[in-house]
């Protein structure tokens, strides 16, 4: 399957305001996705002529206008390309830039456009002054990438979280309302491990997940869509099964320990933080976590949480009970895992359009020599993605992975 996607040449058509730009030459087009960024950005180089029928073009009078970018595959090969080959992005320009004459034609002249999802603009203009008694997190997120906060046709994908709590938005924007609840949100009542995302599908879709329904029950190459099957040897199948071949890959990082003390998890993946935490209301006081006696004067290790909680009280009996050490205890821990510097696997593939953020892939890198297996081979997390489209129609997509076997 490798050659397929070899001689695919990619076609690029631009339009603003739903204007095909037919007088340009594209040079370069740059997106991207990541786990830990909410907007979506993209970035289109190209070569226009100076003129048109009205004069010179006045680029200031596309700010906040439509930009529309279908990129296909131009030579469809008589093998489908699997999980489509069409890509289609629409988001608001914001940024021109660069732009230079091309002084050797003298007709012509060079610029970058720069255009973000409509939601991301929204967020910059609107503030959330609102309180909610003894709410889910995922339903106060469902209010802020509402169309109410957001504008028209907001496309999400919320996962149902608890626990249910007590909360004051105070004049912050949608996305900062997001991210609050992402820090305290639970999956089945103890994974802190909720991220807001987005992902080109469908336009542009909002997500709030968590990472452990992301990676799932992690069952190896079966959990992994067919198109998201790669080796780096030619060609190659596996109990029928077809791989695609990376065109580069490395391993930035196997593992930091360091890193990982320093965000709570030991080197056997345990929880090593403390948190107190203290009842106003009755005055009584917990301590959770790190309570092994490590040598050093009094009681703890990993880093230490302070925090208010309403245990034990008629509220929490009442199932509002925030549990502030659960999150407090594991959340930076499980943050840490998508730090830029920890990636653990990196590939560049052939162009693919239907490749995201918080999917999975599946990796086996063989032996030059013998074929066989070797260490780097199983499943990884999509964390961020970057497609680029240069001059000609060749693409490619980087994307950055973290291992997907997390000791939960």
């Amino acid at each position: 399957m490798a050659g397929i996607y070899d001689r695919a040449i990619i076609e690029v058509r631009v339009y603003i305001n739903g204007a095909h730009l037919h007088d340009i030459t594209v040079k370069e087009v740059i997106l991207g996705e990541s786990l830990t960024t909410p907007g979506l950005q993209t970035a289109v180089t190209l070569q226009s002529l100076v003129y048109d029928k009205a004069g010179a073009k006045r680029w200031g009078d596309y700010k906040g206008k439509m930009l529309t970018i279908v990129m296909t595959y131009a030579n469809t090969p008589d093998t489908p390309i699997v999980g489509g080959n069409t890509l289609y992005i629409s988001q608001k320009i914001y940024r021109i830039d660069n732009r230079e004459l091309d002084i050797n034609i003298g007709q012509t002249e060079t610029l970058t456009i720069h255009a973000c999802d409509p939601s991301l603009l929204e967020d910059a203009k609107k503030l959330v002054s609102k309180s909610w008694k003894c709410t889910m997190p995922s339903d106060i997120v469902k209010y802020a990438l509402s169309s109410g906060c957001l504008g028209n046709n907001i496309r999400t994908d919320i996962e149902s979280t608890g626990p249910a709590r007590d909360y004051v938005a105070e004049n912050i924007h949608p996305f900062q309302v997001v991210a609050q609840q992402a820090n305290v949100a639970l999956r089945d009542n103890n994974n802190p491990d909720f991220v807001h995302y987005m992902t080109f599908e469908n336009f542009g879709t909002h997500h709030f997940r968590s990472i452990k329904s992301l990676i799932g029950n992690n069952l190896g190459i079966e959990s992994v869509l067919p198109q998201n099957r790669f080796s780096n040897a030619e060609g190659g199948q596996l109990s029928l099964l077809q791989f695609r071949r990376a065109i580069a890959f490395n391993f930035p990082c196997d593992f930091d320990l360091l890193s990982d003390l320093l965000n709570g998890i030991d080197e056997y993946g345990k929880s090593i933080n403390t948190v107190s935490a203290w009842n106003p209301m009755n005055g009584t006081a917990f301590l959770y976590g790190g309570q092994g006696g490590t040598g050093c004067s009094g009681i703890g290790q990993g880093n230490a949480k302070e925090a208010i909680t309403n245990k034990g009280t008629s509220e929490a009996q009442n199932g509002c009970n925030f549990e502030v050490e659960k999150y407090l205890q594991l959340r930076q821990a499980r943050m840490g895992l998508l730090e830029k510097d920890k990636i653990k696997f990196r590939m560049t593939v052939p162009w693919q359009p239907s490749m995201h953020v918080g999917q999975l892939i599946y990796f086996i890198h063989r032996d030059k020599e013998t074929s066989s297996q070797i260490y780097g081979t199983g499943t990884y997390l999509v964390v961020a993605m970057k497609h680029n489209v240069q001059f000609g129609g060749f693409g490619t997509t980087t994307i950055d992975c973290i291992d997907a076997n997390i000791n939960y």
